[in-house]
């Protein structure tokens, strides 16, 4: 039985790479068929609608951060109220659906909207973006101690409801981040491997987790900083460095598994019900994560608030004045 598993996995991998190979040929028919894939192109998906959905999504990156900036070290995040916040991020939000759903260079615009797979990733994560805001934020509060600072009145779940909308930018971000570097890190691990199957799960094990927890660590560090510490921070920096990582990491190493081999291939197409299915079992797997770290890790080393909601004003806790800020 072991060895018809082996076979069995042998052949599968095979047939990836040929598929692989295949693909990169019929994109550039010019190039040897033997010649290296470049960097850029080994970190994109061969189907060429996963390909476009994923290209728009690195370009509206930089996009979307430059416009987080912008009201961030302003001090108009500070400034703004429900409406202003509410209309900065339902643009952010719209950047994200309508260029996963129209931005098809190369796949064309004959597929109907509802069967692209621009549309079916951008549920997924809308899906995950609104679903972690109302579900895990409390979390966040009672284990990490995070606090918001934002003059709002609006909220969904004890969550400034304008950050929902955010969410949907950050997380397509981190979706074709993580995705290119689990495929990154598959090339790497079979140059590194050489013919040793265990050898090339493991160093691909380790990229895989490696991913996930660098995802989490840089969303911390580009949001818990002393720019914006009017706005957002941890009780426990230090703490949410290392172990709110990991709990938060935890979120991306369950997801990234189904973004990576949704319609990765060509051809291949991601059923409304494999789309929300899959969302389905991976939060609930991410809830019950946030259970474990909560109940039976976090309490080893900090006190954990039950019930504490994490909206308060500077100097009611970690908020302090911003020492940044263009008109401060």
């Amino acid at each position: 039985m072991t060895v018809t598993r082996a076979r069995q996995w042998t052949t599968r991998t095979a047939a990836r790479d040929a598929a692989e190979v295949g693909t990169a040929a019929h994109v550039r028919p010019a190039r040897a068929v033997g010649k290296a894939r470049r960097w850029w192109e080994v970190a994109l998906p061969p189907n060429p609608e996963k390909r476009d959905a994923e290209v728009f999504l690195l370009l509206y990156t930089p996009v979307w951060m430059a416009m987080a900036a912008a009201v961030m070290v302003t001090g108009l995040a500070a400034r703004w109220g429900d409406l202003e916040l509410n209309v900065f991020g339902t643009v952010m939000h719209l950047g994200v659906l309508l260029g996963l759903v129209y931005y098809r260079p190369t796949a064309g615009h004959a597929t109907p909207v509802g069967d692209r797979y621009g549309t079916k990733i951008y549920l997924w994560i809308l899906l995950f973006a609104y679903a972690g805001n109302a579900f895990c934020t409390k979390y966040f509060y009672e284990v990490l101690g995070m606090s918001y600072g934002f003059r709002v009145a609006t909220y969904w779940n004890d969550v400034p409801a304008f950050l929902y909308n955010v969410t949907v930018a950050y997380f397509g971000s981190y979706y074709v981040l993580v995705n290119a570097a689990l495929r990154l890190g598959r090339r790497a691990a079979r140059a590194l491997a050489g013919g040793s199957a265990s050898a090339r799960r493991a160093i691909y094990a380790a990229v895989y987790v490696g991913a996930s927890l660098a995802t989490a660590l840089l969303e911390t560090l580009l949001n818990a900083n002393p720019f914006i510490q009017d706005l957002f921070c941890y009780e426990h920096y230090g703490f949410m460095l290392w172990f709110g990582t990991v709990m938060y990491g935890t979120y991306f190493a369950l997801a990234a598994w189904i973004w990576l081999r949704m319609a990765e291939q060509p051809g291949e197409q991601a059923s409304w019900a494999y789309v929300v299915g899959s969302f389905a079992c991976a939060f609930a797997l991410m809830m019950l994560s946030n259970e474990v770290f909560k109940h039976g890790l976090a309490p080893y080393f900090v006190e954990v608030w039950p019930g504490r909601v994490g909206l308060h004003t500077v100097g009611e806790s970690c908020l302090q004045p911003s020492s940044w800020s263009l008109y401060a």
